[in-house]
């Protein structure tokens, strides 16, 4: 049972299962797939993380260290892809039938891991998230049905 920072018992986030949609066809995926590509070679990404910085200047990437803003070039994502394992599983440490296997004929649907900038639910103003914000985004993750996983790293 998890507990949070108040002490309150907060049952085990439950993994729903896999939904199967596909909504483009190949032709359409390779615009987007290219159109990205184009995005992240020119206009870039930013990290602020120093260390992922240090990462992608290492690999190629033209990093701007002052901005934070890395440029990807195609060849150096279509090398890293071409590596990374086509398939994969997050295992769940409760039970292996709530395990994710992603094979790419599935889709689930999670939250986003680093969340590091919050809206203030009294405020409406943009702010740094803390440890609360993480703890009420997995509450309400937990009771959403179409979420999969609920990440917060």
């Amino acid at each position: 049972m998890l507990k949070s920072s108040s002490g309150a018992s907060i049952s085990a986030i439950q993994v729903r299962p896999e939904m199967r949609i596909k909504i483009l066809d190949e032709q359409d995926l390779e615009k987007i797939h290219q159109a990205t590509l184009k995005v992240l070679e020119e206009v870039g990404i930013k990290f602020p993380s120093e260390k992922a910085l240090k990462v992608f200047a290492e690999a190629g990437a033209k990093v701007d260290f002052k901005t934070k803003n890395v440029k990807i070039p195609s060849d150096l994502l279509m090398g890293a892809l071409a590596k990374a394992p086509r398939n994969y599983t997050f295992a769940s440490r409760e039970d292996q039938s709530l395990d994710l296997h992603f094979d790419g004929t599935k889709t689930y649907f999670g939250t986003d891991g680093t969340g590091t900038k919050t809206i203030d639910l009294e405020t409406r103003k943009r702010r740094a998230s803390t440890k609360k914000d993480v703890e009420m985004m997995a509450i309400i993750s937990d009771y959403l049905s179409s979420i999969s996983f609920y990440c917060a790293l």
